[in-house]
């Protein structure tokens, strides 16, 4: 298991259900997290009010993703589009 302690974390839709648990989970582990979320579905109310770092974007926006990839030591991918017809 990787020590997450002061780990540079990036978490993909992490303002959804999924991803808002596992932020929580690892700002309490001792990680520095950032989320990056388009909040398609995900909700900035569903990240706790302080220790992580949001980005609004898209993880098909090449650009942000190789800027946020390059500065994380772990990257724990979540998004996801939930589209119900």
């Amino acid at each position: 298991m990787i020590p997450l302690e002061n780990s540079r974390v990036l978490v993909t839709g992490g303002a959804g259900f999924v991803g808002s648990n596992l932020v929580r989970r690892l700002i309490r582990d001792g990680a520095r997290v950032t989320v990056l979320d388009d909040l398609f579905t995900g909700r900035v109310e569903n990240l706790p009010a302080t220790g992580v770092d949001f980005v609004q974007g898209s993880v098909c926006d090449p650009a942000i993703v190789e800027k946020l990839v390059a500065g994380a030591d772990v990257v724990f991918h979540a998004a996801a589009r939930n589209i119900v017809v």
